[in-house]
């Protein structure tokens, strides 16, 4: 699956409504994978898997995320 696939499932998994396709693009924006948007996830380097990871968890604006070095890998810009 792209890395937009990804994103387009966890959105409905996490029963995001309304806006999908916005809050998808500035995701996608805010962590720099506009390059990967279509690009299959098994092809990504391991710093743009991490960021698609992140990209997913903070879906739905969620109150508490728990995340281990999920900047481990990443440019340091992201």
């Amino acid at each position: 699956m792209t890395v937009l696939e990804h994103l387009k499932i966890f959105s409905k998994l996490k029963g995001i409504k309304g806006k999908v396709e916005e809050i998808i693009d500035q995701t996608i924006i805010f962590l720099s994978l506009e390059k990967f948007r279509n690009v299959k996830s098994q092809f990504l380097s391991g710093g743009n898997k991490r960021k698609l990871q992140l990209a997913i968890a903070i879906l739905g604006n969620p109150r508490v995320i728990i995340l281990d070095e999920p900047s481990s890998g990443m440019d340091p810009e992201t």
